[in-house]
């Protein structure tokens, strides 16, 4: 039902008998009861009956045919400052789709869904390819009945990131991936590139049913098996350039040299991965000739792991040692041989001195970012160091 002067009928949520008449120019008339003073048109005073008395008809009157902007403006307790705002929103021009599409893709999941029930142009929008790109389904638990509806009708082919987060010791249909469900997701998104998963189970998800296109893998707090890298040679194996393994203890040495061995890989970040140690790091070297970018962080590694890392790794662009706890001023002057190194990361305990770390400074052409942690050093002595190297920024984090 709608308001009398849109579709003639009775106005919704009056009540029994309590009817709206036409708008006569003056005025809304009912049968029962007086109206409220704020619900007559601005201009003019309101009798007992309930008529309007005097005043001139408001500018947003609705008529038999007008629009629901119409009718809001002139509708009873509207005001007149409401009437100057209706006006100046009608008059105010609609963001573009473009605009609208990439405020869409920043959105979260459920707000994207929710907007696409907004209006059929929203819907439509919220279904374009663009707001689909980069999906994060981390802040939510989902099952993977769940997970198969987004990938067979949401997920489209120009979809690019993919974060989700299962759930750790997870057995049987609670398990989030599955050989059946990533096959549907490699045939469903060939542009997948990035994927991202928190908390999955993967003890019974083979490495090589990973989507064949993925190059960027990060992997926090998962479950793996202990040969979840080792392929079958007649398989082709992912081709991962760019991995990220956060808070993983079962990650050992012998997971390290299984992926460094198949894959060309250009970023190797290790966090929480107590299981890698000084051989190897070792073993590992020779095939990562090519690494541009290395993270370790809570790794068991020594002066060893950095003699063969300045030996095999000279690609080096960026460079990170935390929780270092046992590494030397030996271990330190070996990477002086990467030449390409931009950015260095330390942290700096007693078996380290600010000297040898001057040294490299002095010996390496491109280094223009150091920080320093660890060790408290005061403010004078770090201008000083400054003002020696002037191309090269230094900042010291506690």
């Amino acid at each position: 039902m709608g308001w009398w002067g849109v579709t003639g009928q009775e106005a919704p949520g009056r009540g029994h008998g309590n009817k709206w008449h036409k708008w006569d120019g003056r005025g809304w008339m009912r049968h029962r009861g007086s109206m409220r003073r704020s619900e007559a048109a601005p201009g003019g005073a309101v009798g007992k009956k309930g008529v309007k008395q005097g005043g001139p008809e408001p500018s947003g009157a609705p008529g038999p045919t007008g629009t629901c902007e119409a009718a809001l403006a002139g509708r009873a307790g509207a005001g007149e400052g409401f009437v100057v705002a209706t006006a100046a929103m009608a008059a105010r021009p609609a963001l573009p789709d473009s605009v609208l599409v990439q405020v869409l893709a920043l959105l979260p999941l459920r707000d994207r869904l929710r907007a696409a029930r907004v209006c059929r142009r929203w819907q439509q929008l919220a279904q374009d390819r663009a707001v689909w790109t980069h999906v994060d389904l981390s802040p939510h638990r989902i099952s993977r009945r769940t997970l198969w509806h987004l990938v067979r009708h949401r997920l489209p082919d120009s979809l690019s990131t993919l974060r989700m987060r299962g759930a750790p010791r997870s057995g049987g249909k609670q398990r989030l991936l599955s050989p059946a469900l990533l096959a549907a997701l490699r045939k469903r998104c060939p542009q997948l590139h990035r994927l991202c998963l928190t908390e999955t189970d993967l003890r019974h998800v083979p490495y090589e049913s990973m989507p064949a296109s993925v190059t960027t893998l990060e992997l926090s707090l998962c479950d793996i098996p202990d040969a979840w890298f080792c392929v079958s040679p007649s398989v082709p194996p992912p081709q991962v350039q760019h991995l990220a393994i956060d808070s993983i203890p079962t990650f050992s040495d012998h997971h390290l040299l299984d992926i460094s061995s198949q894959n060309h890989l250009k970023t190797l970040s290790l966090c929480g991965t107590y299981g890698v140690t000084d051989m190897g790091i070792q073993a590992a070297a020779p095939h990562l000739e090519e690494l541009e970018r290395l993270t370790l962080r809570h790794c068991i590694i020594g002066d060893a792991a950095m003699v063969f890392i300045g030996r095999h790794m000279k690609q080096l662009r960026y460079l990170e040692i935390s929780n270092a706890y046992f590494l030397t001023n030996r271990g330190l002057v070996a990477i002086v041989t990467l030449e390409h190194l931009e950015t260095l990361c330390l942290d700096l305990y007693d078996l380290v001195s600010l000297g040898t770390v001057i040294a490299l400074l002095q010996v390496l052409p491109r280094l223009n970012h150091l920080k320093l942690g660890g060790t408290c050093f005061e403010d004078e002595l770090l201008g000083k160091i400054q003002e020696n190297f002037p191309h090269c920024t230094i900042s010291h984090t506690l």
